[in-house]
Formats: C-alpha cells, sequence, structure tokens
C-alpha cells in the first residue's frame, strides 16, 4: 500500500477444505469485492502474519481474532509483542478479523445473499458466541477504527474488560511515544534542600533525556511552576504544568509516598497507569511525626491502600522493600521493584557562606538533617561534646528545616543548657539553609556526621564525599547496603567510638581521602541516568499489564457491587429479586403454554 492509496478495511480469511467453511467464505466471497481483500492463509506460515496474531489464533476456543483498531494507527500497521495474552471479546470487530476453520465448521451457516457482509459476520459471530466459543483481540495489526462502519464496535469492549483496554494502551504507545506526568507536589517554595526534592527533580530530569522523544510533564504547585519550569528549561525539554490539570496521559509517576489525601485524587485519575515510590516507611511508622493518632492511622491506611492500587510500586533499597512489605505483606511482589536513587547531581548554585553563621566559625564539623527524631542530631551534639574532650578546637554547625512535629528541638534544648557557656558557644543550630549554603557547608566542613538512625537511602554522603568531605554513618538501615562495604562506619553507638573516627581523620589525611574514595566508587555506580534508564523499565512493565486499581462494574447501576463491602448494594439486591421474580413468572407461564 503506498502512501497514496486509501485505506481499505482488511478481511483476513483462515481458509479450510471442510464444508460449511468454504461455503461460508465462499458466500462473502461474492459480497465483499472492493470493500476488503481475502487471503488463502492456508499455507501461510508464521512469518507471514504477525507472530501475536497467530498467539491469539491459538488461544484455547477461538472462534475469531480480531486485531485492534485504533485512530491514532493512521494506516494499517503491523507491530510485535510478547507476553501480552489476547483479550475476550464479546463479539469479533468487522474491522479486521481472522476466522478460524474449527469455529467456523462446527455449526451451519445460515447465510442470507442479501445480507451486508458486516451484518453476515454478526450473525456467525453471535452463533459462535452462544456455542461457546471465543471471540480474542490482539495488538498485532491495527488500523483507524474511524476509516469502517464498524457495527459492533460498541460491544468490543466493557468498563471491566481491563485487559483488552491494556492491549490498546500497550499498542497506542508502540505506534506513539508514552505521554508520562510526574507528581511533583512536594516541590514547594522553601523545600529545595529535601533529599525528596533532589530525588524528584533530578530523576524527572534524567528520565526526559533517556525518551527525547516521549511527553513529559511535571505537575507542580501554582506557586512553584514558573520557579522550577525556570530550573528544568535549560536542561530538558520537561513540560511543567499545574497540579489538577485536565489532560490524561498513559502513565503518572509519583517518586514518594503520600501524606496528604487531598493529594490523591488527581494523582489516582489522572492517567491510564499509575506507578508509586515508596521512599521509606518511616512516618508510616512513627506515631511522633502525625498531630494525633487518628491522622497516624488516616496516613498507615492511606498508603497501604494507595501502593495496593498502584500498577506498580518503587522502592530506592533492598531494605525500603524489606520494611514496605512486613507493613504491607499482602503487596503484590511481583509489581514491586527497586530501583536505587542516582547520586550524580550537583548544585546549580556556586556555595555561599550561610548568612546567619558567626564569622568567627572558620573550623567546623557538619551535621545537615531536617530536626525529625530519627535523624537522631542529639547523638552528633554528644559526639562532638567527646571530640571537644580529646582536644578538637572546632565547632559544629547543624543545620536543616524544623517540622513543627516529630522534632527533636525541645531535647536538644535541655541538652545545650546543660552545657558550659564555651561548649555551648561551639555549637551552631542554624535552621534552614537554602541550596548554596548547604554545598558550602558541604564544601568547607572538616567531616560531614550522618547519625541517622534509620534511612531509605541516604543522598547527603554522597554529596559530601562528592565535594572532598568525608562522611560518617552508623551500621544501621539501609546505609550498609547503599555506601557499600568499602566504606567505615561507626561500629557502635557511643560517642567515643564516632569520635575516634573522626578524630582519625583529622589526624590522616590519607585515611580521610580514603573514606572520601570509597563513597565516589559507590557513587559511580549510582547515576541518575541508571535509575531513570530502570525506571523507563518499570513505566513500560506498567503499559504493558492490566491496572491494579479498582476495575469499573460493567452494566448499570442495578448491577453493581458496593464499594465497601463484597456484595450487592441494597439497590441492587432489589433490582435482583425483582428480576427473578419476574424470570420465575415467565418461566411458569412458558410451560403452563
Amino acid at each position: 500500500m503506498t502512501a497514496h492509496e486509501p485505506f481499505v478495511p482488511w478481511l483476513v480469511v483462515r481458509l479450510a477444505p471442510k464444508e460449511p467453511c468454504r461455503a461460508f467464505v465462499d458466500a462473502l466471497s461474492r459480497k465483499l469485492p472492493g470493500q476488503a481483500i481475502l487471503v488463502d492463509t492456508s499455507g501461510t506460515t508464521d512469518n507471514d502474519i504477525s507472530d501475536s496474531l497467530w498467539k491469539a489464533a491459538s488461544a484455547p476456543l477461538a472462534a475469531s481474532v480480531s486485531p485492534l483498531g485504533l485512530e491514532e494507527a493512521g494506516r494499517l500497521q503491523t507491530i510485535k509483542t510478547s507476553g501480552l495474552p489476547p483479550a475476550s471479546l464479546a463479539r469479533p470487530s468487522t474491522l479486521l478479523v481472522l476466522l478460524l476453520p474449527d469455529g467456523l465448521e462446527s455449526f451451519t451457516h445460515n447465510f442470507d445473499p442479501n445480507d451486508c457482509w458486516e451484518d453476515a459476520l454478526a450473525k456467525w459471530a453471535d452463533d459462535a458466541r452462544k456455542r461457546g466459543w471465543r471471540h480474542v483481540a490482539s495488538p498485532a495489526l491495527v488500523g483507524p477504527q474511524t476509516e469502517v462502519r464498524d457495527l459492533l464496535s460498541a460491544e468490543l469492549e466493557g468498563p471491566a474488560n481491563e485487559l483488552l483496554s491494556t492491549l490498546k494502551l500497550w499498542a497506542r504507545t508502540r505506534l506513539r511515544a508514552p505521554a508520562i506526568v510526574i507528581d511533583g507536589a512536594c516541590l514547594k517554595p522553601g523545600s529545595e534542600a529535601t533529599g525528596t526534592f533532589q530525588v524528584v527533580m533530578e530523576l524527572t530530569r534524567e528520565l526526559a533525556r533517556c525518551r527525547p522523544e516521549c511527553c513529559v510533564s511535571l505537575a507542580v504547585p501554582e506557586s512553584s511552576k514558573e520557579t522550577i519550569g525556570n530550573r528544568l528549561a535549560a536542561t530538558t525539554n520537561v513540560v511543567v504544568i499545574p497540579r489538577n490539570y485536565a489532560q490524561h496521559f498513559d502513565l503518572m509517576y509519583r517518586p514518594y509516598q503520600f501524606l496528604r489525601p487531598e493529594e490523591i485524587e488527581w494523582t489516582m485519575r489522572c492517567a491510564s497507569r499509575v506507578v508509586l515510590g515508596q521512599l521509606d516507611m518511616i512516618g508510616f511508622s512513627n506515631d511522633s511525626y502525625h498531630p494525633r493518632a487518628d491522622m497516624f492511622h488516616t496516613a498507615r491506611n492511606m498508603q497501604r491502600a494507595t501502593l495496593r492500587a498502584a500498577d506498580r510500586v518503587v522502592v530506592i533499597s533492598h531494605f525500603a522493600a524489606a520494611t514496605l512489605l512486613a507493613e504491607c505483606p499482602d503487596l503484590d511482589q511481583h509489581r514491586l521493584a527497586i530501583v536505587p536513587c542516582g547520586t550524580d547531581h550537583v548544585s546549580p548554585f556556586l556555595p555561599s557562606r550561610p548568612p546567619n553563621l558567626p564569622k568567627a566559625v572558620v573550623e567546623f564539623i557538619a551535621c545537615i538533617s531536617a530536626t525529625f527524631w530519627h535523624k537522631n542530631r542529639i547523638h552528633a551534639i554528644r559526639t562532638f561534646l567527646q571530640l571537644r574532650k580529646d582536644g578538637y578546637g572546632g565547632h559544629l554547625i547543624i543545620a536543616g528545616p524544623e517540622p513543627f512535629f516529630g522534632r527533636s528541638t525541645d531535647e536538644e534544648d535541655l541538652l545545650l543548657d546543660s552545657l558550659d557557656a564555651a561548649d555551648r558557644a561551639a555549637i551552631h543550630r542554624i535552621g534552614m539553609v537554602d541550596e548554596a549554603s548547604k554545598w558550602w557547608l558541604l564544601t568547607n566542613a572538616d567531616s560531614l556526621l550522618y547519625p541517622s538512625i534509620t534511612e531509605g537511602f541516604g543522598l547527603v554522603p554522597f554529596e559530601a564525599a562528592s565535594v572532598g568531605t568525608p562522611a560518617l554513618s552508623g551500621r544501621t538501615a539501609s546505609l550498609p547496603e547503599v555506601l557499600g562495604s568499602e566504606v567505615r562506619f561507626a561500629e557502635s553507638w557511643q560517642p567515643s567510638a564516632w569520635a575516634d573516627v573522626l578524630k582519625a581523620w583529622k589526624d590522616d589525611p590519607l585515611e580521610k581521602q580514603r573514606q572520601v574514595d570509597a563513597i565516589r566508587r559507590r557513587s559511580a555506580e549510582l547515576t541518575w541516568r541508571h535509575a531513570a534508564e530502570q525506571t523507563w523499565e518499570e513505566f513500560e512493565m506498567a503499559l504493558s499489564q492490566p491496572r491494579r486499581f479498582p476495575t469499573s462494574y460493567e452494566g448499570d447501576r442495578w448491577g453493581q457491587l458496593s464499594r465497601h463491602q463484597i456484595g450487592l448494594t441494597p439497590l441492587s439486591k432489589a433490582a435482583r429479586f425483582a428480576r427473578r421474580v419476574d424470570a420465575f413468572a415467565r418461566r411458569k407461564a412458558r410451560r403452563a403454554g
């Protein structure tokens, strides 16, 4: 078919020598001149028709195979697929259909010469369905649905036929690049220094670079749209849109867990497939991070429910996967993937000294973390006090945001109030800093204390090593897995054990450099490019699987199930009872007649 030839619908018929199959085909052929092309496939090899079409033809009890008609396809095209089983249809399409001999030969066809070919096919399809034969669909060949009058199109796809919807979605995203949206609800002013902000920004940027032909959008709060757009404009073709945007996407990816119920609705309905990331289970497991017990349980219910409904779930470490499955053991592990973060990002800003840092501070150790309890900033203070006893003359700089709930600030205040004036004057808590200030602290610190008890991954040690500063953490949670076996850890939670390591780095620059080099070697294995490539693989898996989001029910509202329990709604129960009474009365009347 040349580019200038008009499209004609194809009727592909697999011929068999027996009657009445031959008679039916001959009768159809007399009705079809100029409307369709008959192909004798009795001697066809697998190479002549798409492999997936033949696979569909071999489905149990298949009487016909109807490849999909898609408006996006343009002219008739062949696409290859594997791993997607054929979907059941109530009736076959008349756009392009392969009739199978068993279904044709199992009963006599009453073909009316006055019938058009669509009506003839419809009669045969209805007879085959009543007798138990199946009509199946394959995405092997696609053509424009609007180019041919398809009398049966309304019956091809019910709202609950998820496999057919999957085949159509898969075919569309083979014929054109998929449209992806990243949920950036967390990208609010003032959040630039958080790990979640870094994950969303770097992953979005690299996802677009990996597949420049794809449409990658980032949905952000309206207040951040201009700022985020400016940050991405110079490096990628990412389209920054406001959340609650009306466009429907092929796939939505939210790289971090839900904390607010109001964020769920748009995220879970804006695309045909939903992939959720779960960075950690810290807020899920710690009730002190929530203002009330009922809000704590709301967060737990919300995260479990969304994880179960997601088409795929992505976590950032094996530790994160293990804790997730411990809290949500019924999660389908076949839809769970581990994709580590990248660690090769750099600040887009030049480092600048924090404006609220006293000018007298020259030599210092840094601790960069929020005041959440699990960040364990108290341990950093105790380690620094032990280091001062051992002769260290510098300062301790603690920087990071202060959340309202779950903060360790009061305990830190009590500890600082108990110190003498000299020790207290050497400790500076400067609050949340911008990115430029954070990178100045990382660059100029003697070393970095990272005493967090639990982390899903841990980006800060990699950031410190990238500018030549060694980081010290405990051998806990995901940190041994993420940082690797060559890195030196503090082997106990005694402040003296941590202070001994910091003192050794201070006394021996080679030992300090070994720590930096070990983290850098590990960082070279954990790039955002690799993370984006693995994430695209998960997207492809999601696009080729039936969705996990709750299925729409078929039929009218009288046949619906309850949303809150397995069973019919009260209205459906009443309607079902009335219809059973009616059916019983008609059966009795028929027998009496």
